[in-house]
């Protein structure tokens, strides 16, 4: 079921997503945009169904130049007795994983959220997109814990054009810099190359680089063009929680900079962020009510 509901003055979107065919969730996608060409957008299962689905599809000159730079996440999270993989890929001939059978809710409002159910934990998935920088934070808020679980987020890297598809030849590289602050650089093996920043201070990273081959872009099949891709991981972050928590993956992508020295993303906060957003909305809103009412016809007393 598709709800509307008002919010800060702004309509917000709210759908059921329990027991629904994966068929029907993956025709319905979200959008994020801020103030320089850059987006994240994908389908309310989580799933990307064409070339342009991504997390943090970013501008290196604004609005030109979109890079998709990080793809997708495939998250865990590993109980005494069970492993539940939330995320939902597709391939040629299957879902791996196929996590939306634990997906709950779908909504739209400052960002993308994904609520989850499990027996011994509620977890909900958001998806913000800066204003006026190439920056996505991924937010795991943890509301309910009733046992100590491990969790990992693995992200799944492109760095190339938008309007192209990656195959494994692609020479990727990764350097981690130093702290949980700092992040991990990834890269192309080439002079040049833009750079993708990937930080989670609550997380340890863990290397573990391969690829994935043949994700499947079922929306660009249909379509006719290519709609296969091969992506890179460059390993995962992973962190214990025995109690309610909140876990955000930084996400920044930033054109060639020799001799930059990156800064600690200390001064990263998300409820900042939030904030910053919601105020920025509403913004928006009071100036499209105050120009329909410039834009509103005179209404004529029927004299001439």
């Amino acid at each position: 079921m598709l709800t509307l509901q008002k919010a800060d003055e702004a309509a917000s979107v709210s759908v059921s997503t329990a027991k629904k065919d994966i068929d029907n969730l993956l025709t319905k996608e979200w959008l994020l945009t801020n103030g320089r060409g850059s987006y994240a957008s994908s389908t309310i299962a989580g799933c990307n169904t064409r070339a342009y689905h991504g997390l943090l599809i970013g501008s290196l000159m604004p609005p030109a130049y979109r890079v998709m730079a990080l793809s997708n996440c495939l998250e865990m999270v590993i109980s005494k007795s069970e492993v539940f993989k939330l995320s939902t890929f597709e391939f040629a001939d299957k879902f791996a994983p196929a996590g939306f059978g634990f997906l709950r809710k779908f909504r739209r409002d400052i960002g993308a959220h994904f609520d989850f159910e499990l027996e011994n934990m509620d977890l909900t998935k958001s998806v913000y997109l800066l204003r006026d920088t190439d920056t996505a934070a991924i937010v795991y808020n943890f509301t309910r814990v009733a046992e100590p679980i491990e969790f990992i987020s693995r992200p799944f890297v492109g760095l190339r054009n938008f309007h192209a598809l990656q195959k494994s030849y692609a020479m990727l590289c990764s350097k981690w810099l130093g702290s949980d602050t700092l992040g991990l650089l990834v890269r192309h093996q080439m002079p040049k190359s833009c750079e993708l920043r990937l930080c989670c201070p609550s997380a340890h990273f863990e290397k573990d680089p391969h690829w994935w081959f043949n994700f499947t872009y079922r929306h660009d099949r249909e379509r006719g063009q290519g709609f296969t891709e091969d992506l890179w991981t460059p390993g995962f972050f992973k962190c214990r929680i025995d109690a309610p928590a909140k876990i955000v993956l930084w996400a920044n992508l930033s054109p060639p900079r020799a001799g930059h020295k990156p800064r600690p993303m200390t001064n990263m906060d998300i409820d900042t962020v939030c904030k910053d957003l919601q105020k920025h909305r509403k913004n928006l809103i009071q100036q499209a009510k105050k120009a329909k009412n410039d834009f509103r016809p005179p209404i004529s007393n029927g004299q001439s």
